[in-house]
């Protein structure tokens, strides 16, 4: 909808563009948060099927690209208690964003895909983890 506007306005009063800042309105394009939603493990059919057979109701980042943080919210089915955990970001790329180990594990998502590679002190030099998220 912005691309939209700017570009009926630039249409319409051509003299106003040559006088507007370019960089502000390459900024209204760029998506500074992005969500990773109902994320469920490899072993599972589906998110659904991830609840009904794991302790997790929910499994979810939030992960914003301005800030350099990727915060897991989690709700686990016996307490029903919202849980987030901050991972700071290590690298972000077209197709990636990486975040810096903490406690021992960190996080690769893959913009593409909706796929998330989750390595671990335990599984060190194995195939990591993989979780695949329905929303992204």
């Amino acid at each position: 909808m912005r691309k939209l506007i700017i570009f009926a306005l630039i249409l319409t009063f051509p003299n106003i563009s040559l006088s507007l800042p370019i960089k502000p309105l390459l900024n209204l394009f760029q998506k500074n948060e992005i969500a990773f939603e109902k994320c469920y493990r490899q072993k599972d059919r589906n998110y659904d099927d991830f609840v009904r057979r794991s302790i997790f109701k929910k499994w979810d980042w939030e992960i914003n690209l301005k800030e350099k943080k990727a915060v897991r919210i989690i709700i686990t089915n016996y307490d029903q208690k919202v849980q987030t955990d901050t991972y700071p970001i290590k690298t972000i790329t077209k197709n990636y964003i990486e975040t810096f180990s903490v406690r021992g594990t960190s996080y690769m998502f893959m913009r593409k895909s909706g796929k998330i590679q989750i390595s671990t002190t335990r599984n060190y030099g194995k195939k990591p983890s993989i979780m695949t998220c329905e929303i992204f």
